[in-house]
């Protein structure tokens, strides 16, 4: 089920999720600040990718811009929660880091806040208003 799956984030595995769906969890402990991955892709703008649905798999960028990647990742199964264990950092060029904010147990579902990402206007007062 999950072979197409580019496994960006090593000591991972997706399983059914308390969350939402499938999710991704630790098949390792991870200490605080445990460097998991770093995300790229295509950097395009926002409205570009709206109108064209370039992909399921992006990340927000400030100055509404977004991070897009042509293929799934484990990254995509990471769900939103208001009380994560991880983190997006970014650096000067725009590359993403997943970052962990505490130390991870072996089976935990590791977890993002999306409210984090400077998302853009219009998917807040659209689509991600239903769940952020």
């Amino acid at each position: 089920m999950f072979n197409d799956i580019i496994d960006n984030m090593p000591g991972t595995t997706i399983k059914k999720s308390h969350v939402h769906g499938f999710g991704l969890f630790s098949e390792s402990t991870f200490p605080l600040g445990q460097l998991l991955a770093t995300l790229e892709g295509q950097i395009v703008p926002w409205q570009l990718h709206k109108e064209k649905q370039l992909t399921k798999e992006w990340n927000a960028l400030p100055n509404e811009r977004v991070l897009v990647r042509p293929y799934r990742t484990k990254y995509y199964y990471i769900n939103h929660s208001r009380t994560p264990n991880l983190v997006i950092q970014r650096d000067q060029d725009d590359k993403l880091k997943i970052i962990t904010l505490r130390g991870v147990s072996v089976g935990e579902e590791l977890l993002l806040d999306y409210r984090e990402e400077p998302l853009a206007v219009s998917y807040l007062s659209g689509h991600g208003e239903t769940y952020l």
